[in-house]
Formats: C-alpha cells, structure tokens, sequence
C-alpha cells in the first residue's frame, strides 16, 4: 500500500500545476497505477478477511458490515466538514451535498473519487467474486470476468453516466487478479513474475496493434498499469532489505486511504496562500505549495487515522 500511497501523490503533481519537465511529467503520469495497486492489493485482502470470515463462522453481512465500516468512518472525518466548505463556497443544495458526499455523484456527473465510488460497489459484489474463485473453475471464471469488465470499453460514449461506469469496468482486471492469485499469496505459493510479465506484456501489444487497426479501440490502461506495478514489485523486491525504504513504505501505506483524500480535498486550499514575501515569490514552479502542502495532508491524515483507529476498535 506504501508503493500505490507514493506513486498516487506523485502522479497528482502535474494536475496541481508543478512544473517540471515534460519527460518527467509523462513519467508521473504513469504513478496512476497506484489506484490499480490499491485494487489488486484491495482484491487480496478482501478475500484474505473473506477467508477468515468463513473460518470464524461469521455472515457475509456482518463482514460488509466491517469493511465498510474501517472504509467509511476516515473517509466521512476528512470530507464531511470539507464538503460543507464546498457546499457553501459553491452553493450545493442539500441532495447534491450527500449525492457527492456518498460517492454516487461519481457515477452520475464524474465528481468525486471514483476509488472510492468503485470499492463501495466491489465489497458488495465480491463475495460473490470470493465463491467463484474458491471453486474449480476459478480459471475460466477469472477469463470470462475480465472479459465482461474489459470489452465494454470498446464501446464509444460521451461524457455521462454510462461513460463513468465503464471508465470503472475496465480498472475492475487489476482486482479481479489480486482475488484470483490471494490465495497463492497467502499460502506462500510462488508466483513466477518473468512468464506473468511477458504475458500482460503479450497482452499490451496485441491491444496496441489492434488499436492501430482503427477498426475498434479499446481501453489497455489496466495492462499498461499492470507492467507498471510489476517493475515496482521488482525493484521494491531488491530493496527489501533497506529498513529505511521499508519503514517509509510501511508508514505511507498505513495512511494510504486518508492521504488519497487529503491530497484530493485538503491539498488544494494551499492554493489560497500567497506565497510571497514582499514581491519574492517563495513558489517556483507550484513546487514549494507542493511539497509544503503534501506534508501537511500527511500529518492530517496520520491524525484521522489515530483517531479512526480508535473509534473502529470502540465496541459496539
């Protein structure tokens, strides 16, 4: 979770107007995979909880109940009070404040975060994901799922509801992967990266060469994503023994959630400080706001999680 917190703030910087060279704000714009990391690691954990729920005895209903529960008391701390900051500045009417609030507005006019729009209706859908992937035919099942999440998107739409859900469908791959390969995780089977690779890598140039056909397009976001977070896998992999670099990553990802929202809905009121003293700008190139902004929303989201922690484990 560290490696997808990190590479989700640095992808963010070009869109806050950091200047910085072109080659290194295409190369950013490549640290989106960390939202695809956050859904196969999300699909690895909720089968893992999934797992232990079954074993404990528990109903699925009480394990939604759970998850989000841990999802939603962050979320709400961070951006209630802020959307009542929006809703005033901007004069939301009430419906609009929970339509927004409850992540649905995503999918009907694209605002908001569509992670969290997505995840909401993923925990509900994945015990589902959890039975067929625990049965013989986990194979086959994960083929014809990635296929009804994918292909939709060879579909040419507007702007608008349908544009919405299926820029959604097509990340949905990344998850269903993180559930399919859970349990060889979990169970410390090996997992070969090199053969994994080359055939994601396969996959990404047939959807290039078909794309230039100009006879259909389709979206290979997932897949590029998906080399992505492999070559971080393996370059994490080689640093597994620097604590330093592990330490970070551990911190960064026990925050992962709260800075994802701080660094959407808090990091842009830094905007409103002037950044000059006198006629000096201290702000060359949006780089100061940045790095100055980004601690503070890290500090925040260290203080909602300390204290989300504590109303989670509160009895109830």
């Amino acid at each position: 979770m560290g490696v997808a917190t990190i590479l989700i703030i640095l992808c963010h910087m070009p869109a806050h107007g950091v200047v910085m060279p072109n080659y290194l704000s295409i190369l950013l714009s490549h640290g989106g995979a960390g939202c695809d990391l956050f859904l196969f690691l999300s699909g690895l954990g909720m089968y893992h909880s999934l797992n232990t729920n079954k074993m404990g005895g528990r109903n699925t209903f009480s394990w939604f109940k759970k998850r989000l529960f841990r999802l939603l008391v962050p979320y709400l701390l961070i951006c209630a009070p802020i959307f009542v900051v929006f809703a005033l500045r901007d004069h939301w009417t009430l419906s609009q404040y929970f339509l927004r609030l409850s992540t649905i507005s995503f999918y009907t006019e694209g605002w908001g975060l569509w992670f969290l729009a997505l995840i909401i209706v993923l925990y509900v859908i994945t015990p589902l994901f959890y039975k067929l992937f625990t049965g013989r035919s986990k194979r086959e099942w994960l083929f014809f799922l990635i296929c009804v999440a994918w292909l939709p998107s060879t579909l040419s739409l507007s702007q608008g509801f349908f544009f919405n859900v299926l820029f959604c469908l097509c990340r949905i791959p990344c998850f269903l992967l993180g559930l399919y390969f859970a349990d060889d995780i979990l169970t410390n089977k090996q997992i070969k990266l090199r053969y994994a690779s080359a055939a994601i890598l396969c996959l990404f140039i047939a959807s290039l060469l078909l794309n230039n056909t100009g006879v259909v397009t389709i979206s290979y976001i997932w897949i590029e994503r998906l080399l992505v977070l492999i070559t971080f896998v393996l370059i994490i992999n080689r640093m597994k023994h620097n604590t330093i670099v592990l330490n970070i990553l551990k911190f960064m990802g026990s925050i992962s959630l709260e800075s994802y929202c701080t660094n959407v809905f808090v990091l842009p009121f830094f905007t409103f400080i002037s950044w000059k003293i006198g006629t000096i700008s201290i702000n060359p190139g949006n780089w100061t706001y940045y790095i100055l902004g980004t601690s503070f929303c890290i500090l925040i989201s260290l203080l909602i999680n300390k204290i989300s922690g504590q109303i989670i484990k509160r009895p109830s």
